[in-house]
Formats: structure tokens, sequence, C-alpha cells
């Protein structure tokens, strides 16, 4: 059947249907009677579950939820709301999609459109007609006077169900949508049921690309992936879920959490490479891409960062960001240029790392043992440009980061031609290996370059 409207969109009384039969007058009408007479006692059926459905509120349906199994060694339904919950208000008090900063109301919502999520499982509706799913609770909700972003959270947290569904915009929808989605996500990873070849019985492909889709879409901001893959962690945990404990009374995690907690890593990498997948999809260096995954510590607070570490990103839209800005710098004389001082600056803390043991990034430069002028003038550039590229990358103003990071390739080529690294004085070579190391790691700052492949 396919439903009609008209031409102010309004529902039409009317429906289209494709029969194969000849199409004779007398058939015709035959055919156009019995499905009239079907169709008519379908919508029946609806009218007289919606009336019954009407009895009982969604709040007063969640008891009910305890007696459904989401899975076996996951819990119950309602447990399963009970996390979309907690984790759907944590996602509301901490983003902001679009620039729209959600209120403690707000965020109260998605806790309320969270635990109420589930709730249509089990009425009448939903039970004769499954793939009302989600849409019954928001009409449900509306016809109870809910706040209208709770109705809209509830008939659209399972969106996007695919890559022509659409997106949920409302800022309580996209709290409520990504929280179902980690959670089973993050759910089945836990207890290893992962996804292998062709084999996805749980869809856990679309809920990633569900996710990824949620975020990118929306331009979610301060969407830090790991924090909640570990939040999703300890709301399964909390429950006890398939025997899983807290900390031992000694503070050492049980043997079954250590193997929990390294699958939801597993849960993190997954997400990733379909965003990998993704983004090589639309054009993207699959080299830039990984050199995008990874930043010189973490970049949200700018002045304390750690630059002896590269770690990875975990903002999916801070990651897709950086990518587009590397991959148009790299697409430049300045870009290959500044790659080039990079790799060959890398090679060389590398190489005297290996042989003499030391860890040079965590070398400290000595002002006393500067001799040269251009590895004075390197020092001089090298201060203050590392600061603004931490400060650029806080506000991820990448392209900007990179161009201040291009004024360094005269400064670095001025003491490779002048300065002799290894020189036999070691207070001075232990500088100069440091001094590179720095040069190194302010370049890190944006993105791992040691990814890049030289073509």
């Amino acid at each position: 059947y396919f439903t009609l409207a008209n031409p102010d969109g309004s529902p039409a009384p009317w429906f289209a249907l494709v029969a194969n039969v000849p199409g004779t007058v007398d058939v015709g009408k035959t055919v156009i009677a019995g499905n009239e007479r079907v169709l008519r006692a379908r919508l029946s059926d609806a009218r007289f579950f919606w009336d019954q459905d009407l009895k009982l509120k969604l709040q007063d349906r969640l008891p009910a939820l305890e007696a459904i199994t989401f899975h076996a060694k996951l819990g119950t339904v309602r447990q399963k709301a009970d996390r979309i919950a907690a984790l759907a208000r944590q996602i509301a008090k901490n983003v902001t999609p679009k620039g729209v900063i959600f209120s403690d109301k707000e965020a109260e919502n998605a806790f309320i459109a969270g635990r109420l999520a589930k709730a249509d499982l089990i009425t009448g509706m939903v039970g004769e007609f499954p793939e009302l799913q989600g849409v019954m609770g928001g009409y449900y909700a509306r016809h109870e006077g809910l706040d209208p972003s709770i109705a809209t959270a509830l008939a659209e947290h399972y969106r996007p169900a695919g890559p022509s569904d659409r997106c949920p915009k409302d800022p309580t929808s996209i709290a409520v949508a990504l929280a179902d989605k980690l959670d089973s996500l993050i759910g089945f990873f836990m207890i290893d049921e992962i996804p292998t070849g062709s084999r996805d019985p749980y869809a856990l492909r679309r809920a990633a690309l569900g996710i990824i889709r949620l975020v990118r879409e929306n331009d979610v901001r301060d969407f830090s992936l790991d924090t909640y893959i570990e939040s999703a962690t300890e709301l399964y945990l909390d429950q006890g879920a398939h025997g899983a404990g807290r900390k031992s009374d000694d503070g050492t995690i049980p043997e079954y959490d250590k193997a929990v907690h390294k699958s939801t890593a597993r849960a993190f990498d997954f997400i990733i490479d379909r965003l990998k997948i993704l983004l090589k999809d639309e054009g993207f260096r699959p080299d830039y891409i990984d050199a995008s995954l990874w930043i010189g510590g973490c970049n949200l607070q700018p002045r304390h960062i750690d630059l002896s570490v590269i770690e990875p990103d975990s903002d999916l839209v801070r990651i897709v960001r950086r990518a587009k800005a590397l991959q148009a710098f790299l697409s430049s004389s300045q870009g290959e240029s500044l790659l080039a001082a990079f790799n060959r600056a890398r090679k060389i803390v590398q190489d005297e790392a290996a042989r003499d043991g030391t860890n040079y990034r965590n070398e400290n430069i000595e002002p006393a043992f500067l001799k040269e002028a251009e590895e004075s003038g390197l020092w001089q550039k090298l201060e203050p440009a590392a600061q603004q590229a931490r400060d650029l990358t806080h506000h991820e103003a990448f392209g900007d980061c990179m161009a201040l990071l291009a004024t360094l390739r005269q400064p670095i080529d001025a003491f490779f031609d002048k300065v002799l690294v290894n020189d036999p004085d070691p207070a001075l070579r232990r500088n100069r290996l440091a001094l590179l190391a720095r040069f190194v790691r302010t370049v890190e700052t944006i993105a791992d370059f040691s990814r890049i492949e030289i073509r």
C-alpha cells in the first residue's frame, strides 16, 4: 500500500496499491473492494490498540520492561532504558550540537526521554505493528502532554537506521539517539559479540555509522568518544552485567573487568575504523586520515599539554576538520617542505635515541649551550610558535596553525645547514638533539606527521 497526501501535505483519504492481475474492470473492482476491506480492518485494529494504549501512561509501563530481556548477558530492557537515560543526560550536559548549549531542563528532558525510550515496546500498537516502535512512543508522549522535545526524542531515537534515513536534528533527540546506539554497541563488545566478515547480527556497524552521522551532521562539539564509551561501560558494570563487578577492596580490577575494558577499547577502534572508511570514500588520503587521528598531548587544555607523548584524538568532528586542513596544507609547497624537515629531524632524533638510549623528547634545552646563531634563531622562533600552535589547535584553527608551523622551515633549514648536531662536546650534542626533538614535538601538536607517506 502507498499512502497519499493532499497538495498541502495533509493525509488524503485514499491509498494506492499495485496488483499483478489482469486489469479488467470487474477484476479491478473486486481487487479494490478486497483491499479496502482488509485495510479497513487493519485500521480498525489500530484504532482499538490506540484507545487501549492510552489507558496507561508510558511511565506506568516501565515496570513491565523488567520482564523483557535485552540480552541474557546484558540484562533487561528496563536496565537498558536506565542506562540510556543516564548516558543521555551526561551527553546533554557536555555537548553542543550546532552551537546549542543545553540547559539543566533540557538535560533532564534527555534523561526522561531515555528512560521512556523503550516503553512503547509493550503497547498493543507496537505489538501488532512492530515497525512503529519509537514512532508510537512519540505519539503517546504528545498525547500525555510531555515536553515536545521528549516526544520527538522518543520518535527519533532509533534514527538514523541506515544511510538513507534522516538524521535527528533536535538536541534532545541527538543525545538519546547517541546514548541508545553507544549502549548497544558497548554492551555487545563487552560480551564479545563482535561483527566478523559479513556477520553482524546486532547491527553494530549500523550503530557505529549512526553515531558518526549524528555527530558529524549536527556538528556536535566536545563529543569525546572515549569519554562516553567509558561512561557506557561504567553503567554496565554498575548494574553488574554478566557478573561484572567493581574494583576489589584492595583497588585491583577483577580479571573479568580487565577483559571488559579491553573489549571497550576495541569498540573505540571499531567506530574509528568506520570513520576512516567514510573519509576515504569522501576522497581523503588514508595516511592523512591516520595522521589526523593523533595529536601531541590533549589539546583541550592548551597550557597544560604534555608533548612528550602522542595520543589518539577522540573528538570525531575535530578529527574530520583536522583531516581537511591537513590535506589542504600538505598539497601546497609549504606543506611539503615542512613535512620534509619534520621527517629529517625525527629520523636524526630517533637514530640517536636508539643508539644511546636517551629520550630526547623529555630533555630540557639549555640556552647557555646554544652556541651557534642558527640554533639560537631556531630556539627563539620555536618557543613562541609552540605556544601559539597549542592555542590555535585548542581553538581548532587548524589552517592557521599549519601556516604558523610552516614559518619554522627557514630556521630549521638554517640549523641543518650550519649546525653540527653530533658535536664532540656531549653537552652541545645533547642540547641540539633536544632542540630537534622540540621541533618535532611542536609540529606534532596538530597531527602525527610521521604517519604521512612521502610520495
